[in-house]
């Protein structure tokens, strides 16, 4: 018993030296088992889960799902799962090479009948309107896919860049939450409004990701700041709102990108009918009402007032993209007083409110009822416009109250393609009245050609002129451009592909270049 005693103490003593020489070998192991993982506090849920072919408000592309190009934070082109791709002369055929070494997460290669799949899926779905006038995917061999057009459609290059490719034989009714994609990570988990996880894809064809294993916590604007407070998150998602604070420990990181906000105008009379519904309003048709406005906003102001400073002013739907006009924001109320004095509206009865021939300058403007942001733009708009003799009354709406205010007077809308096609969307005749197209009902025999140009030639300056063209008219007043704010710990760096994209979890496209320094 003594030398068992002694046996004992003599191996406590060894392990009490090892421990004093190592003290911090456990822990040390541990924060090893933790480097490859992040935790985020991200607060735009992806309303329809993880399938491409859903919509702009799913997510995965670009980090779940390959796309055939890639687009980075500078609006360049490169490839992905393309390895090169040829345009015919009239753009009318487009040929794409794919590599041959990618693969889904169910093991199956990607091939051309699976691209060919998708853009025929996404096409009878309906969701990406920037596929107008595609005719068919036709396979040429199992890595050569062609896409044929019915017009000239220069800006498919973007398209391509934006469209998850699936597995043709994987795809299903579970898709959304159990998708099979090929990019640098897979989702083994997700909790509507709750949480999603994501793993490293070890078959990724490109460099395998630093991180294994990314937790994503689907959370309110205040639940992600006091994460960020608290120290619960590696990276959290905020808005202009929280970007003045300093937080200990972490960076705050601005992205800016193509999220315009504006206010949609009505440019047809009142008694119109458009689509077997009622459409115009006898207030914004008139030319005079929208140009005033146009110069008459104080932009600046807006941004200060609204989102603390952490915004710019923007006059087009492409602000920050190279395709987007270059003209300023300058308020000019004097020119917009005239602007108004000409058109025939006064102040006839000394109301405040100017009118012209009987009809007062007011109107409604729809609000989208879950974004505050929408809210607060329209208090700070009406504020400026009642200084000019114009009422504005801001009303609370979704659905098809939605679609109705718009179509017959004004409603605040939002863009934030990085496809030149939206001014397509937005601008040309052939939409009008469409879904939440053309929300201005405007029609322009020069704006169509414009941009039928600028599909054919693909030139940024013809789409320049196309947007400039339609501004003219002012069927849209744009008002700012709010980037993505983002509170980041300090070590770690998100590469140079950062998402300029307010679409669900797409800070996540480039997940792969993260790493902690």
């Amino acid at each position: 018993m003594r030398k068992l005693r002694i046996h004992i103490c003599t191996l406590l003593s060894i392990l009490c030296v090892i421990t004093a020489v190592f003290p911090d070998r456990g822990l040390a192991e541990k924060k090893e088992n933790q480097s490859d993982e992040l935790v985020l506090a991200l607060t735009r849920e992806p309303r329809l889960g993880f399938d491409p072919m859903a919509g702009l408000e799913a997510a995965g592309t670009g980090f779940v799902h390959s796309t055939l190009l890639s687009l980075n934070n500078k609006m360049e082109i490169s490839y992905d799962l393309a390895e090169e791709y040829q345009v015919s002369e009239d753009k009318l055929l487009w040929e794409f090479k794919l590599r041959d070494d990618a693969y889904f997460t169910d093991g199956r290669k990607v091939t051309a009948y699976d691209v060919a799949f998708t853009y025929h899926m996404a096409k009878e779905r309906g969701e990406m309107d920037s596929l107008a006038g595609f005719r068919q995917a036709r396979v040429i061999d199992d890595y050569t896919v062609q896409f044929l057009f019915e017009r000239p459609l220069s800006s498919f290059v973007y398209t391509a860049a934006s469209i998850g490719i699936v597995s043709s034989e994987s795809y299903g009714e579970d898709f959304e939450s159990e998708p099979v994609g090929s990019g640098p990570y897979q989702l083994v988990k997700w909790e509507k409004g709750k949480q999603a996880v994501f793993v490293r894809n070890d078959r990724y064809y490109g460099h395998q990701p630093f991180f294994r294993r990314i937790h994503v916590f689907l959370v309110s604007e205040d639940e992600a700041y006091a994460m960020a407070k608290e120290g619960r998150a590696d990276l959290v998602q905020s808005t202009g709102a929280y970007a003045a604070d300093r937080i200990a420990g972490m960076e705050t990181l601005m992205v800016d990108g193509a999220d315009n906000r504006g206010l949609s105008l009505v440019t047809v009379p009142a008694g119109t009918y458009l689509n077997g519904a009622p459409a115009g309003n006898a207030v914004t048709m008139d030319p005079a009402i929208r140009k005033a406005i146009q110069v008459g906003v104080d932009r600046e102001r807006i941004v200060e007032k609204v989102l603390n400073g952490f915004g710019k002013a923007s006059l087009s739907a492409a602000f920050g993209l190279p395709w987007g006009p270059s003209a300023k924001s300058e308020v000019n109320t004097d020119k917009a007083e005239e602007l108004l004095r000409i058109g025939g509206w006064v102040d006839s009865d000394g109301d405040g409110i100017i009118e012209k021939k009987g009809i007062k300058a007011a109107f409604t403007i729809a609000c989208p009822f879950d974004e505050p942001i929408y809210k607060a733009i329209g208090l700070a708009l009406q504020e400026q416009l009642v200084n000019l003799g114009i009422k504005v009354i801001i009303q609370d709406s979704a659905g098809t109250e939605m679609k109705e205010m718009m179509q017959t007077g004004a409603a605040f809308i939002r863009s934030e393609s990085h496809n030149p096609f939206e001014a397509y969307n937005l601008y040309h005749s052939n939409n009008r009245g469409l879904g939440l197209k053309n929300p201005g009902l405007y029609a322009s025999a020069e704006v169509d050609a414009a941009i039928e140009t600028a599909f054919s030639s693909g030139d940024f300056a013809d789409w320049k002129k196309a947007e400039e063209l339609a501004l003219e008219d002012v069927p849209i007043v744009w008002l700012v451009n709010i980037p993505q704010v983002y509170f980041v710990k300090d070590g770690l760096s998100l590469g140079k592909n950062q998402a300029s994209s307010a679409y669900p979890l797409s800070i996540l496209n480039g997940a792969e270049d993260w790493r902690y320094e």
